[in-house]
């Protein structure tokens, strides 16, 4: 059996990291819970010494968590995270603060005292590891997606086969139910519900044999052929010719459909349902040279 250097080097670096955890030091058993972002001291913010910039899967985990609405301002900007908030040195593990106001607010806090809060994570980085009265106070929990399972001797299994496997070979399927996973751990049960029950994303289209690669590259036919009958429903509605609720697609899709417009319904899942995972898509369609998704997703 041969083992791929890629993998070799995550093999040692997961060592590395599980022997520090397994350590008796209290600090990094914080880890074992969900509530770590890493962070490079290669990013630190110009403006602000003791905050690092989160790195940005890890960003995209926290929007998500925090429900920050795509059309605000922070939406997408890089976050960072006071140095303070350490838990393990040697691989840039840092903690989260467990409050925040809710209602998209992009920050979270620790509470110092009385009705004194410091600012933990955010997207202004001046404003990191400073304390202020906030009144009222935050009283949202903040509880990050947990890490994936441990997929124990799997990958030491896996042959050389001369490519490596990517998100674009991971089950379509298995990866919407992932989307829906982290939005329903973000308190968004209106999106998990529209990822497991839209046709569009579910296995009433999305067989089990599809690779995300696959349905990527048929998406605008799969979304094509299920507007035909939904577009009809769409026109009635707009008319008022039809109860709203007759409209079973996500509601801000009925312009789309009544339009027989694919494009935003396209963007919607790219954006929406498979944004936390774009710059995976994008990076493992560089590496294969797969011009048909690069193309959907410049286009979208």
């Amino acid at each position: 059996m041969k083992i791929k250097m890629s993998l070799l080097k995550k093999i040692i670096k997961e060592s590395v990291l599980l022997e520090q955890m397994t350590q008796v030091r209290k600090d990094l058993k914080i880890y074992l819970g969900t509530s770590a972002v890493r962070a490079s001291t290669a990013m630190k913010s110009s403006d602000n010494p003791d905050a690092f910039q989160i790195l940005p899967e890890d960003r995209k985990k926290l929007e998500v968590t925090l429900r920050v609405p795509t059309n605000s301002k922070y939406y997408g900007k890089p976050h960072f995270i006071w140095r303070e908030s350490q838990v393990g040195a040697s691989d840039k593990l840092y903690n989260v603060g467990s409050l925040t106001n809710g209602n998209g607010d992009p920050f979270t806090y620790e509470k110092v005292s009385g009705n004194k809060y410091r600012v933990i994570s955010g997207p202004v980085s001046k404003t990191i590891g400073k304390t202020f009265t906030l009144s009222p106070a935050p009283e949202v929990k903040v509880k990050l997606p947990k890490p994936a399972p441990d997929l124990g001797e799997t990958d030491l299994a896996r042959e050389d086969d001369g490519s490596e496997e990517t998100i674009l070979d991971s089950s379509a399927l298995e990866v919407f139910k992932e989307a829906a996973a982290l939005y329903n751990t973000a308190g968004r049960d209106d999106m998990s519900k529209i990822i497991m029950n839209w046709p569009l994303t579910n296995q009433t289209l999305v067989k089990p044999q599809y690779s995300l690669g696959e349905y990527l590259q048929n998406i605008e036919r799969f979304v094509s052929q299920h507007m035909e009958p939904s577009s009809t429903v769409a026109k009635e509605v707009k008319s008022g010719k039809a109860n709203p609720s007759a409209f079973t697609p996500p509601q801000n899709l009925l312009d789309a459909y009544a339009s027989d417009n694919p494009g935003p319904v396209i963007t919607f899942i790219l954006n929406d349902i498979l944004g936390d995972f774009i710059a995976d898509i994008q990076s493992a369609a560089k590496q294969t040279e797969n011009q048909k998704i690069l193309g959907i997703l410049r286009k979208y």
